[in-house]
């Protein structure tokens, strides 16, 4: 288990933590390949919404069974860890990145290329505005000054003040809305929508409503939104795009929900296939988890994979940030995830 710090406290719509969160516990995973010698490195970032702990993720790992995982055969090692028990996506992702990134290692090519996409390149990524006080989000604008996307947390009782703030410091800056399920009900989600649009640099709207509505709230405010919606929480894997292709305008895809990078492929380019926008994203991780994602850029429309940046004790290296553009940093690409622990 390994203790995230934040460099400023941080929350959502869904935050408890009193004046809000000031750390993060992830799970790191190693698995060492003895022919090769290599070792792959996995993260797992468990979050209570969705019935994950360190506990739980620490429950799953001890009932694994190295023996049957094989960076030789990643489909099969997959299921494998797929069959140890329902859900547990958090802990799935972490073994499975180490194996993707052992594999790489071992045949001294990025995983991006072993799964036959395009290479990330050098891409713009959004800055998170947690919810907080006026002061609190002025401070997280000034901080977020190098990068052109601000993706701004409402769903608190404070969101109109919350927005001024953001604007007061960045009158133009394009915005990407998140209201983390805060908006109770569809009515109020399209007042604040409706409100949100006079502002022509507001570029999308992020899971107004909570998953658990009915269908109908969410294809009704999708039918008069005048923003682009995506899903978060209401999507975590392929099976259910075609459910939610009708109820929203894109769908934001994590590591953490799918259970791995193999199932998010599966889920952007489905997602794509059906006409659907993508965004991929992450929890609160360090550049380990960012950079397994930032993999798939090539698939995705949106990239809000800034959690590492939000950090005071990132435990690995390898992404370089400069004007608001993520990439690797080194000039050719790194076999594996291409980041290295921290030394």
């Amino acid at each position: 288990m390994v203790d995230l710090q934040l460099a400023l406290p941080w929350a959502t719509a869904r935050t408890t933590e009193p004046g809000g969160l000031r750390r993060s516990q992830v799970v790191h995973v190693s698995l060492h390949d003895e022919p090769s010698g290599v070792t792959g490195y996995g993260e797992a970032a468990p979050i209570s919404r969705y019935g994950e702990s360190v506990a739980s993720v620490e429950a799953f790992l001890g009932r694994v069974d190295p023996a049957l995982l094989s960076p030789d055969e990643l489909e099969r090692s997959a299921a494998t860890i797929a069959r140890i028990a329902p859900g547990d996506m958090a802990a799935q992702c972490a073994l499975e990145t180490a194996l993707l990134d052992a594999a790489g290692k071992r045949a001294r090519r990025p995983v991006w290329e072993l799964l036959k996409l395009s290479p990330p390149g050098t891409r713009a990524i959004s800055y998170t505005i947690g919810i907080g006080s006026v002061a609190h989000v002025r401070e997280q604008v000034r901080r977020a000054e190098p990068f052109q996307i601000l993706k701004l947390k409402l769903g608190g009782p404070d969101d109109r003040a919350a927005f001024h703030a953001l604007r007061e410091l960045a009158p133009t800056k394009t915005v990407w809305v998140d209201a983390n399920e805060g908006w109770r009900d569809r009515e109020q989600a399209l007042r604040m929508i409706e409100w949100l649009a006079r502002d022509p640099h507001i570029e999308l709207i992020e899971q107004p409503l909570p998953a658990g509505q009915p269908e109908a709230d969410h294809r009704w405010l999708f039918e008069r939104s005048p923003l682009p919606v995506l899903a978060d929480e209401s999507c975590h894997r392929s099976a259910e795009v075609a459910r939610v292709a009708g109820c929203f305008h894109g769908i934001n895809v994590k590591l953490t929900k799918t259970g791995g990078l193999l199932e998010a492929k599966r889920t952007l380019l489905r997602a794509r296939k059906s006409g659907l926008r993508t965004m991929l994203g992450c929890m609160i991780e360090s550049s380990l988890g960012i950079a397994a994602a930032f993999q798939l850029a090539g698939l995705a429309d949106y990239l809000d994979l800034d959690s590492h940046l939000l950090l005071a004790n990132d435990p690995f290296t390898g992404l370089a940030f400069k004007n608001g553009q993520l990439q690797f940093a080194a000039v050719s690409p790194v076999p594996g995830l291409g980041v290295m622990v921290r030394k």
